[in-house]
């Protein structure tokens, strides 16, 4: 009858070069693995899953806060709100995770880089889920700045399949199909908003859904207020024939 306290499975703090490999977590209250204030750690070959104690509590599969280096790799999760977040971190790889399949596989965000999190590098990400619930579900959201998504199979998301809030970051050779299935108006396969001198290269998108036949963009620019300026999208392939394939202010180079 006592109320579930987040915890945790894992916390690591102020170590360097340590590796963790085949960790699995099932129906964990609160994050699988927080890393906190490290340098120079990798995990591979996990399975994180988190049990939500309520909506309003933020949970992930793996947090990593105030740290740098860190390598995540072949992560499998489902969880209340990201597989991974970086948060105040830079030069982190994260690659080849992949979302359990099952009707409700992840919450708000694939993988989530927040605005103080810069030069990391999400690539190999394979996410496909579509939670109803959650119209603002994204498979990978980045608010940072100089990030390279790169290689990533993203699809039945309920928003968008990439969203940028930063600047001066890379959204390169991605797959992206079947998203914004929850209907949002405000969204595409690609969604850069209020983001400047981000490069949009090499993507592949097609089949973006939403209940508006208006406003099912393949790459969405938006300004909200101020602008999205400075942007370059080149050689990217977008189809479907009900896609609309771009909208926005934006530089096109062929």
């Amino acid at each position: 009858g006592s109320a579930a306290v987040n915890v945790g499975a894992m916390r690591i703090e102020n170590c360097q070069t340590i590796s963790i490999v085949g960790i699995y977590t099932e129906k964990v209250y609160g994050n699988a693995l927080t890393i906190d204030t490290c340098t120079n750690l990798s995990v591979s070959n996990c399975t994180f899953k988190t049990k939500a104690i309520d909506p309003a509590t933020e949970e992930y599969g793996i947090l990593v806060k105030d740290s740098n280096n860190i390598r995540i790799n072949n992560i499998t999760g489902k969880f209340t709100d990201s597989i991974v977040k970086l948060e105040n971190s830079k030069s982190c790889q994260v690659s080849e995770v992949t979302t359990i399949s099952d009707s409700n596989p992840y919450g708000i965000y694939g993988v989530y880089v927040d605005s103080t999190s810069v030069r990391n590098t999400i690539s190999n990400v394979l996410l496909s889920a579509y939670t109803a619930e959650e119209i603002d579900s994204v498979g990978v959201y980045i608010e940072g700045d100089y990030n390279l998504v790169t290689g990533c199979n993203i699809s039945n998301c309920a928003s968008s399949g990439i969203k940028v809030l930063g600047d001066y970051n890379t959204i390169s050779n991605n797959e992206l199909f079947n998203n914004n299935q929850g209907g949002n108006t405000n969204d595409g396969g690609i969604h850069i908003y209020l983001g400047n001198h981000n490069l949009v290269t090499g993507n592949y998108i097609f089949d973006t859904q939403t209940g508006s036949e208006t406003h099912n963009f393949g790459i969405y620019l938006e300004g909200g207020g101020t602008s999205s300026d400075n942007n370059i999208l080149t050689n990217n392939v977008i189809r479907s024939s009900n896609t609309k394939a771009i909208s926005g202010s934006f530089s096109v180079l062929n």
